[in-house]
């Protein structure tokens, strides 16, 4: 079903690359949102060790 989908959208350029558009922002969106809680974790880790 997903496969068919995606096929169908990639046969109309403009759907494909609105699809192509959502995924990778999609992903780059969980990609810095995940990198960015890691380096507050990081960064706020390190000050309360500093601080203790």
């Amino acid at each position: 079903m997903l496969r068919d989908f995606v096929k169908n959208a990639l046969l109309s350029d403009t759907m494909g690359d609105i699809l192509m558009v959502l995924l990778f922002g999609t992903l780059a969106l969980a990609i810095l949102s995940g990198f960015a809680k890691f380096i507050d974790e990081v960064f706020i880790k390190q000050d309360n060790d500093t601080d203790l």
